[in-house]
């Protein structure tokens, strides 16, 4: 993986995608009944943990494939919309979070912290890209960006599918080969 075609948006978005599914192992939220501490880690949240990761994920995979060797044109918007999507989820955790505002759990906060620092990375490549605040404010200018980046990248899948295709068959006349030889 060649690391310095990565911009440094990207790099802060894989960085804050790593951080938070490190953070949704700690406590997202403690309880003390008696002499029992109980605690609840992100993975028990399906909405504001287990789906913003899986949103930080994919932005993270999308930034990460050109450093792969997968070269995906997928739009900066969809991977700042991704992030900030994943951010929102687990602010609404932090604010709304349990009955007892004293049960927060610092893992909730370092989550909080790695999902902004996610949705500032995908804010640092839109703007790199040239977006602008203005382009966020246009509904119609977004929703343009966001199909055309959807397009493009349903097409690059496609691609990259049909490529992986050629490559097992490839492998697949490499063992039947091997095999035939081996005879």
């Amino acid at each position: 993986m060649d690391l310095s075609k990565l911009s440094t948006g990207d790099k802060i978005v894989a960085g804050g995608a790593l951080a938070f599914l490190v953070a949704m192992f700690l406590p997202w939220s403690t309880y003390s009944i008696g002499p029992v501490d109980y605690s609840r880690n992100g993975w028990h949240f399906f909405f504001t943990g287990t789906l913003a990761l899986l949103l930080l994920l994919a932005a993270a995979a999308l930034v990460l494939m050109p450093a792969a060797g997968k070269p995906m044109s997928a739009p900066a918007i969809t991977v700042l919309a991704l992030t900030a999507v994943a951010a929102i989820l687990v602010l609404l955790r932090t604010i709304i979070g349990d009955d007892d505002p004293l049960s927060r759990g610092f893992g909730l906060f370092v989550g909080l912290i790695a999902a902004a620092a996610a949705a500032y990375g995908g804010f640092t490549k839109f703007k790199a890209a040239g977006g602008s605040i203005e382009d966020l404010k246009d509904p119609n200018k977004l929703k343009d960006q966001m199909q055309s980046g959807f397009q493009t990248l349903a097409k690059d899948l496609k691609e990259s599918a049909k490529d992986l295709k050629g490559e097992v068959v490839e492998l697949k006349d490499d063992v039947k080969d091997k095999l035939d030889g081996d005879k």
